[in-house]
């Protein structure tokens, strides 16, 4: 427990020690419980698809790729660029697990992700989006967000 605890009352866990706080009527989640849950997600994408830029798919690996479960769904969409970087997540099969199973707010989720994404992928101070749309929407979003780099 620190010295900031206190002041992080609204957090379920502190997000500078990690320290579980007491919360009414909200599940509590430690950061390695996450951990450990998104790291089996993780694992479990085990189908990366390598994009190029105007969202055609690359033989070669490339800054933007998608990570897809053994029945073909993406999971997670990577792009690992220096200007913009995303990290967005499927809704169906990572947000509705954590909120449905462990009773975590998208909040939660995004706080508790953002730990991992800043460990594996130096994604530091990027927020990953949920999205609810399929796989031909995400390619729309993707290179919508590609075309504002341009702007």
């Amino acid at each position: 427990m620190c010295d900031k605890c206190s002041t992080t009352n609204e957090w379920k866990v502190c997000p500078y020690c990690g320290h579980e706080l007491s919360s009414e009527n909200k599940p509590v989640m430690t950061q390695d419980k996450f951990d450990e849950i998104f790291l089996g997600m993780l694992r479990n994408a085990n189908t990366v698809v390598w994009h190029k830029d105007d969202w055609d798919v690359s033989d070669i690996p490339t800054c933007s790729f998608t990570l897809r479960n053994p029945g073909g769904a993406w999971m997670f969409y990577i792009r690992l660029a220096s200007r913009n970087p995303i990290f967005m997540y499927s809704f169906n099969l990572v947000f509705k697990v954590f909120r449905d199973q462990y009773g975590l707010a998208e909040e939660d989720i995004q706080r508790l992700m953002k730990n991992q994404m800043k460990i594996l992928f130096n994604m530091d101070g990027v927020t990953p989006r949920k999205t609810t749309f399929g796989y031909a929407a995400l390619r729309e979003i993707v290179l919508e967000i590609a075309n504002e780099d341009c702007r």
